[in-house]
Parts: C-alpha cells; structure tokens; sequence
C-alpha cells in the first residue's frame, strides 16, 4: 500500500509539472506562513506541510486516509528487536543508501570505515523507548497520520540498523524527506550522528525546505545558500564536490558524438518539440544522440520519436555509461538536467535548452538553477548559427 502510495504520488507531480509550474514567491510566501520550528520535529512538520502543499488538498486528503489502516497494520506486525541481531562491535558509519556510493565525499571514507546498507528499508523493528518517541509526535500532531506513518517506519529502519551495526554515524541522502528533521532528533537521542550527502540538482522547491541534520554535504556555496534560502538550518552545510561531480580521467575515450541531448521526464509533445531542434542539428550534418532518462524516460517512446534511420543515436545507461556519455561527447544538451554540472566540470560544452519550453527556461532563472552562473550555451544559439 504505501508503495502504492508513492507510485500514485510520482505520476501526479509528474503530471502537474509543479517543480516549474509553482512560482518561489508564492512558495516563499506559504513557507513564511508557518509557525517558526521550536525542534526539529516542528522542522519535519513544517517539510510535511510544504509537501502536502505541493500534493494539493485531494491528494493529501488521500494519503491521510489510506495511512490510518496502515499505522494500525504496521503497529502490529513490526516487530521487537532480535537478540541475533544485535551486535555489541562499534561501526563508525554506516550509509544507508541503495545507489551508487560515488556520491559520498572522499572526506567521509577517509575519515570513517563507511558500510554501505542497501536494504535498509525491508528491516524494522521498535522498541519500548522508540514508541514513546513516536507517542510524542502523535500527540503534538493528532490528525497528521501520514507524517506519524512515514516517521514510525523510518524509526524502525533506524531502530533495526542501531541495533546490527551499532553505528556512530548514520549517513544518507534524503534531504528531499519530511522524516529528515525527526530523525536527526532521534538519532541525537540514542547518542548517533546524522549525516547527508547531496546526490542530484536542486531548484528552490520547498519539498527540499527546513532540513536539519548534524553534517549536511553539497557540492558548493549555491546550493548551501539555496537551502538556507529554503529555511534549512543554517549551521548544517559542508561544502564539497563528491567524486562522482569531479573531473574523469578521459584517456582512451574518442570524442565521437557532436550533441547529446539528455531527457528527463519529458512528455510525447515535448519530445516532438525536441526532435525539431535536433532535425536542424543533424541535417547540418551533426552526429546527435539522445540520451533517456533511466527512470522517467519512456526508452520505447524516445526510440519511436527518435528513429535510428533517420541518424539519431538512441543511447542507454546500459549500453552506454554516463561517464563515457559526458566524455564523448562535444555538447551537453538539457532544459534541466544534473549531467550538465558533470559536462562542465569535464571540460564539456553544456548547451541549455531555451527553445523547447521557453516559460520553463525563463522559470529556471528564478529557481536558481546553478548553470546559468556557470559558462554555457543557449540552444537557440546554437540553431541560429551564433554560437558554435
């Protein structure tokens, strides 16, 4: 049911486009509506408002609803803790986090004998302590079921996970969760540290909005200035590029592509809008790829759009890395896309898309997208022969 719950959730503000489609004063204005956090529950709370916000009052009714059943079913099946599972040996840190580790900063492996915890979510367990934990979030906030929900099952990660690795630091990358603030609290009360690392672009968007962790990582002073700018807690950030955002060793990869376009979640429309720009490229007698998104791209609808006959270079993460995807080529083309910082920063041309959606760029000015304070490209530029 919850899974459920998120899927429902991804198509809507897929759908509603609301990352571009909410201007940041109105956010700002809903942000500075809510009552000053006094703790970091409030700070949670305050993030689970601006999400509800974000989901719309249907939705949120929704999700409200469908968690009552589930805090009963979940009260009853999660379990107490195994004496087997308890391990008495000290870990420094433990990253609980089932992608690609290349985004934790160097600092943190050199410092810690970071273990990485991929499935932390499939085990729970509460104890006497952590209900009365969760009985003081249910009474400060009575008719939230979701918030009460989703920060009971993320104690019960936590709880499982203090219990089998003992860890001095918890280490995540969840800043975009409500549950963030609450479990910085928690951890603080059973003696660990909480710690994130940043791990895609950010925009202001108030889903990311009042975190508190004790050590929060991102990759430069923008981002930190956007999050404080986001009513994050000021005192947290720690500025530094992850390995995954450095610059690559580029022997023995032959630049062989003129342009990639990298899509996000855009739809059949868009990607039709898309296609008439590269059209210009190719039949000027450019090599162009097109790269989908591995997650919200449809790869059968970029192939259908994109026909391979017709000299497009349809190109996967399975087929073909990131890294050498940013490598090869010459341009790095996106609307919005974090590839673009890797492209820079690998000496690669980034070309933002200004001709697809014209409202959406002007959008991405007041979002503070951070490669427009960095060397581009405009694609109309690029079309019209000025910029080459």
């Amino acid at each position: 049911m919850t899974n459920f719950l998120v899927r429902i959730s991804g198509k809507v503000l897929k759908r509603k486009d609301l990352l571009f489609s909410i201007a940041p004063a109105k956010q700002k204005s809903f942000m500075n509506r809510l009552e000053c956090p006094g703790d970091d529950i409030d700070r949670g709370y305050c993030q689970y408002r601006c999400q509800m916000k974000l989901l719309g009052k249907s939705l949120a009714l929704l999700y409200n609803m469908a968690s009552i059943p589930l805090i009963v079913i979940y009260k009853k099946t999660i379990p107490r803790p195994n004496k087997e599972i308890n391990k008495k040996v000290r870990v420094p840190a433990i990253f609980m986090y089932d992608g690609d580790n290349s985004i934790l900063p160097l600092s943190l492996k050199d410092k810690y004998n970071v273990i990485q915890i991929r499935d932390f979510q499939r085990r729970m367990c509460l104890t006497a302590s952590d209900k009365s934990f969760l009985k003081e979030l249910r009474k400060r906030y009575l008719l939230s079921f979701h918030f009460y929900l989703k920060c009971m099952l993320k104690v019960a990660m936590y709880r499982y996970q203090f219990i089998r690795n003992n860890p001095e630091i918890v280490i995540v990358s969840e800043e975009y969760s409500f549950t963030s603030s609450v479990l910085t609290k928690y951890c603080e009360s059973n003696g660990v540290k909480h710690f994130n690392v940043m791990h895609g672009e950010k925009l202001y968007y108030m889903r990311d909005s009042f975190f508190h962790f004790h050590e929060c990582y991102v990759w430069d002073e923008h981002y930190k200035m956007l999050f404080i700018d986001l009513n994050a807690e000021p005192s947290q950030f720690i500025i530094e590029m992850s390995p995954c955002w450095m610059s690559w060793n580029q022997d023995g990869v032959e630049k062989s592509i003129d342009y990639t376009y990298y899509l996000g979640a855009e739809q059949t429309k868009t990607l039709i809008k898309i296609k008439q720009s590269l059209a210009i490229l190719l039949h000027a007698g450019a090599k162009v790829a097109i790269r989908p998104h591995p997650i919200y791209s449809s790869v059968k609808e970029v192939q259908r759009i994109f026909d391979k006959e017709e000299g497009y270079i349809i190109e996967t993460k399975d087929d073909v890395p990131i890294k050498n995807s940013i490598l090869r080529t010459r341009h790095a083309v996106s609307c919005y896309s974090t590839v673009l910082i890797q492209a820079i920063n690998n000496g690669v041309r980034a070309v933002l898309d200004d001709v697809t959606d014209r409202n959406k760029f002007e959008r991405l000015k007041e979002l503070g997208y951070i490669c427009m304070k960095k060397e581009h490209s405009l694609l109309s530029g690029v079309l019209s022969g000025r910029d080459n």
